[in-house]
């Protein structure tokens, strides 16, 4: 995707400025330096980049990697089953655009190679791998 670059130069300036920060002025959500940050409108963005779980700090995600986007995530694959699987662990459902574009093939060769691993259900206008159809009230939804 064309918005998924990860600009490592910036974050480790970001990390400089607030080692920078807390080795002068110690935490950024010490009471003083909250209610200092707190006056910046971006202040509750400034405050996350550390939070404290059971008394020890931890900082935020975004000053390790990158958060809006996963740098490892598949770009290919080479079978219809592993381009199902990407996308049942990224989106929880069979999503043909992502499987398509993982796979390189057509919503039709998908179908055909997933063969019986797949089924249409009209109910939800959509396609659902099998294990769906043998889970939860299996009477009910063969009437």
């Amino acid at each position: 995707m064309q918005n998924e670059i990860e600009y490592k130069g910036l974050r480790r300036k970001l990390n400089g400025c607030y080692e920078n920060f807390t080795a002068l002025l110690g935490d950024l959500n010490k009471k003083e330096n909250a209610a200092f940050i707190l006056n910046d409108p971006g202040g509750r963005e400034v405050l996350g980049l550390e939070r404290f779980v059971e008394g020890r700090k931890q900082l935020s995600d975004i000053l390790r990697r990158p958060v809006s986007f996963d740098p490892n995530e598949l770009k290919q694959v080479d079978t219809a089953a592993e381009a199902l699987a990407a996308s049942l662990n990224k989106f929880g459902r069979v999503e043909f655009s992502y499987m398509e574009s993982l796979a390189s093939r057509s919503r039709q060769e998908l179908i055909d190679e997933l063969g019986d691993r797949i089924f249409y259900n009209p109910l939800v206008k959509g396609y659902e791998i099998c294990e769906r159809l043998a889970a939860g009230n299996v009477v009910a939804k063969a009437e």
